[in-house]
């Protein structure tokens, strides 16, 4: 508090004058020898009169109030550390931070986060780091305890002057200057951290009937206390233990926590704006970092460059004082005001593999770790997908519907399609792609529809090798004939009967098995359903190899009338490759920030329960249709595919939907299942069949994940199939 009265006397005589006359203060000339104290006041009371002698009182009164309230806001900020927060927090700093998935091979495949923030270590700050925040925020850091006096009371003091001093003493109310500037590095952290805990004590000093205080300043106080009392405890032995270890640390949480719009911290910051790591950043890119503090909003950089004629200015401000600071040159500085940042990209979120990461977040609830650890960054997911293989079968999909759109235009931009790659061994999933990249002029982000996953359509004839397998299973062999017949298939009173048709429009009378499945006919494959005992044995294969969703007790399931969903069916054509029972998965392992397990996948493959010989035989009919002439994947070996496959084409009725679904040989290999079709099922167009639409796809996974060596070196298969199938080629039937 500030008095505007100086009172002064000096004895010589026994006369005085008034004080106060017309606005002036006049000082009494003489008066006698040996004042009394007594004497003084009766001497005082003659002259001023009692008037006066109220006014002298009031601001006697004034004065000694104003010195109690400055001792007990002193005592609170200096003594008083009843109801302080918990220091033990501020010490582990376990803030909400990013939380990363990561591939196969522990390359990130996306940051998420409902705050953007990554945690910087004290080692991690740099020289231009620090000279730009220090200069930028609080030069004296390292020398105060928390509060710098000087600058809170002589720059407040100055800033304020001609607002604040017309009315410090107003209504009768206390007033403290500490309005504007002077905010240390310590204090805006307490006021970050403790802002739950600060505005619950000010909520409470306001309910009390005592409270003069304005609330700004019942906060500045509180902001005081705990930045005094935060220095004092953490350079005690049991925490950081010196004063200079706790200022680094402070200043670390500070650089962490701190809102840079859009991210939080500085090492989230310097990526958002620069593309770079915080080691990468030089004195002029730490300076325009250090600016966006004071005002996110007016000086971070936008993508707009004519708006950031604010955020340079700022820069160089800052810049100006590091060479105040002895941080930098005059040169030094000049240089790096002529930098323009670049324009910030807005990658927060973004992935290669969205459907990935939509998979993983719904995959995690059934590892008892809840999603909300990973979007604070409590937990690191660690997945089987492989981000290589995830941009092969981006692009492989994304260049076979080019190529379709170029055959049919007017799919252009609606035309959709999903891809699954798994692991033979254990069914890990390496790539899913759940839908193009960009559909009716959107991106596809992880929470949108997996069509790979989640959309239940008719495989088609990529159905058939069920119906095969389970007639092997019976003891029937690929060289057992079959009638490739007119079919009429009963469908119920009042309705006509349903004739099979084959996709070539004619018959062959009698066809071995192994004819029926690499030529795909329709007709043989329900006339060996009849044979094997039905449709419900075929459906009993189906779901032992992987197939979830319910298939209908109709002969036609056995030509792909039921639905499925994509990733069901490339499950089981992985089990007939490897021999191998497995569910599908994605996440490996789950763990915390401090590297602990909290989860890990347990996998439970089994040998599946079929004779090998039996597996042999579906393998090698699965084998023939790429390399026997007329197959439906011979153009695999017309073209010398470099790469020994098996698989299947599946088209559906009308040219809705086109399917390939192929493998590599045994448990080292892959499995890779195409689909392409529209979303409101709407005709393909003619002569778009799974060998057309869907292989070329196929092939250009399988092509580069081997090319690239991403897994291991892809599996003859055993000479018996191939010596078999030689055979055949040599004698066809």
């Amino acid at each position: 508090m500030f008095i505007a009265f100086t009172l002064t006397m000096k004895c010589g005589t026994y006369s005085c004058y008034k004080l106060f006359e017309k606005g002036k203060i006049l000082i009494p000339q003489k008066g006698p020898p040996g004042m009394t104290l007594g004497k003084f006041i009766w001497s005082l009371f003659y002259c001023l009169g009692w008037p006066g002698i109220v006014i002298v009182w009031i601001l006697l009164m004034s004065l000694t109030t104003g010195l109690i309230s400055i001792g007990l806001i002193a005592h609170y900020i200096f003594y008083n550390r009843d109801n302080v927060p918990d220091l033990q927090s501020f010490v582990n700093f376990d803030v909400p931070q990013i939380g990363v998935i990561y591939d196969a091979r522990e390359k990130p495949i996306i940051n998420l986060a409902r705050e953007y923030r990554l945690i910087i270590r004290p080692s991690e700050i740099t020289v231009p780091v620090r000279n730009a925040f220090l200069s930028a925020e609080d030069k004296d850091f390292y020398q105060h305890n928390g509060v710098d006096w000087d600058a809170l009371l002589l720059r407040a003091v100055g800033r304020n002057s001609n607002s604040s001093l017309r009315t410090l003493i107003q209504k009768g109310e206390i007033t403290i200057i500490v309005q504007q500037g002077a905010s240390t590095i310590t204090d805006q952290i307490v006021g970050l951290y403790y802002r739950n805990h600060i505005n619950y004590t000010v909520n409470k000093t306001e309910s009390s009937s005592w409270s003069l205080l304005p609330r700004r300043y019942l906060i500045k106080l509180e902001e005081l206390r705990l930045a005094i009392w935060l220095e004092a405890e953490l350079a005690k032995p049991q925490y950081f233990g010196s004063k200079l270890r706790t200022k680094d640390e402070i200043l670390a949480r500070f650089l962490s926590y701190t809102y840079f719009r859009k991210v939080y911290g500085i090492k989230a910051a310097s990526l958002y704006y620069f593309k770079k790591e915080v080691s990468q950043l030089n004195h002029g890119e730490a300076a325009l970092l250090a600016g966006i503090v004071k005002n996110p909003s007016r000086y971070a950089p936008t993508s707009d460059f004519s708006e950031n004629l604010n955020r340079i200015s700022r820069r160089n401000e800052i810049l100006d004082l590091m060479v105040k600071n002895n941080y930098l040159s005059s040169n030094e500085s000049e240089k790096f005001k002529q930098e323009n940042p670049p324009l910030p990209e807005d990658k927060r979120g973004f992935t290669d593999a969205p459907s990935v990461v939509g998979n993983i977040l719904q995959e995690l609830s059934l590892t008892g770790v809840n999603t909300d650890n990973l979007f604070d960054g409590r937990v690191k997911i660690f997945s089987t997908s492989d981000l290589e293989i995830q941009k092969i079968t981006n692009d492989a999909l994304e260049e076979g519907l080019r190529l379709f759109e170029g055959r049919h235009p007017e799919g252009k931009d609606i035309i959709q399609g999903s891809v699954i790659v798994l692991r033979n061994s254990d069914a890990a999933i390496l790539a899913e792609v759940g839908g193009r990249k960009n559909y009716k002029s959107k991106g596809l982000v992880y929470s949108d529809l997996d069509r790979a996953r989640h959309s239940l359509r008719q495989p088609g004839s990529a159905f058939k090798p069920f119906v095969f397998f389970a007639a092997i299973t019976h003891f029937w062999t690929l060289e057992d004939t079959i009638p490739d017949i007119p079919l009429f298939l009963y469908m119920g009173p009042n309705r006509p009967r349903h004739i099979i048709h084959n996709y070539d429009g004619k018959y062959k009378g009698s066809v071995t098995l192994r004819r029926a499945l690499f030529e795909s006919r329709n007709a043989a494959t329900v006339g060996l359903t009849l044979q094997v005992g039905g449709i419900k044995d075929i459906i009993s294969i189906a779901k032992v190899l992987g197939i979830k969703t319910e298939l209908q007790p109709y002969v036609t399931t056995a030509i792909g009338a039921s639905e499925v969903n994509l990733l069901e069916l490339a499950n089981a054509y992985r089990a007939m490759a490897s021999g191998m029972l497995a569910e599908p998965y994605i996440i490996r392992k789950v763990t915390g920030n401090a590297n602990e397990v909290i989860f890990e996948a347990n996998l439970q493959t089994i040998v599946a329960p079929f004779y090998e010989a039996h597996l042999e035989l579906i393998q090698e009919g699965l084998r023939g249709t790429v390399r026997i002439p007329g197959g439906t994947a011979y153009s695999l070996t017309l073209e010398n595919f470099p790469v020994p496959v098996m698989g299947k084409t599946g088209t559906t009725n009308d040219f809705r939907d086109a399917l390939f679904v192929g493998s590599t040989y045994g448990p080292t290999g892959i499995t890779v299942a195409v689909r392409i079709g529209y979303d409101d099922n709407r005709k393909l167009g003619g002569s778009e069949t799974g060998a057309k639409a869907a292989l070329p796809v196929f092939k250009t996974i399988v092509r580069e994940i081997y090319g690239r060596n991403l897994v291991e070196p892809a599996a003859n298969f055993p000479d018996q199939i191939e010596k078999s199938i030689d055979a055949y080629i040599q004698n066809p039937q």
